[in-house]
């Protein structure tokens, strides 16, 4: 059975938070099972929406190491987003927050 934790923005989450589900090592198979959902819009041109501002500019430090701040986060993310603003900016905030966490070790189911 799974567990629910709730529905959040990403800046009521929190950037610890989500670092502490990425760098979580513990080897169960409870953890191993662990999925984070995300849902993200995109707002205004190509930009990351109110609710996640902090979370973005947090994971946007360089102080944060490529392939290893993540490396047990594994997750889902659903891009939202108007194709009236053209190819490059539909769903561009979900399109780069996923390259992020990507970049910063987390995996996609």
């Amino acid at each position: 059975s799974g567990d629910i934790r709730g529905i959040c923005s990403f800046d009521d989450f929190g950037f610890d938070h989500l670092l502490s589900l990425g760098r979580n090592q513990t080897n169960s198979d409870d953890n191993s099972n662990n999925v984070t959902l995300m849902f993200v819009s995109t707002t205004g041109d190509a930009e990351q929406c109110s609710t996640i501002q902090n979370t973005w500019n947090a994971l946007l430090s360089k102080s944060l190491a490529p392939h290893t701040t993540l490396p047990s986060l594994r997750f889902a993310l659903f891009a939202l987003g108007d194709r009236a603003y053209g190819p490059e900016a539909f769903c561009a905030a979900g399109r780069k927050l996923a390259a992020r966490l990507v970049q910063l070790g987390g995996g996609v189911v």
